[in-house]
């Protein structure tokens, strides 16, 4: 049991960074998707309903990329503080059993 312990205590911090550097791509194509699409609505040589259609369709894009981004670090945070909590309680288990034990010597 404390071989499983320490592989999952030494994995845990490469696997959080994996988690959190998703959520910085996707905060990255949200920041892109909106610069793109003030670009497209602010240039001067397009028709004003093109202008219009490039803004709405790239807000709209830049809402669903940032709901996106938002709900990925909630799940993020959630699944790190539970994974965290589950490692510390496990420790605390075995820490008992090893405290029984050598009582019981």
């Amino acid at each position: 049991m404390i071989n499983k312990i320490t592989s999952t205590s030494t994995v845990q911090p490469y696997f959080n960074f994996g988690l959190y550097a998703g959520v910085v791509v996707l905060l990255a194509l949200t920041i892109l998707m909106f610069v793109y699409s003030y670009r497209g609505f602010v240039k001067k040589d397009k028709s004003i309903m093109s202008r219009v259609i490039h803004g709405v369709w790239g807000g709209m894009l830049t809402l669903v990329l940032l709901a996106s981004t938002v709900s990925s670090y909630i799940t993020t945070s959630k699944h790190i503080s539970s994974n965290q909590d589950k490692l510390s309680h496990t420790l605390v288990k075995e820490g008992e059993v090893e405290n029984i034990k050598t009582n019981q010597k």
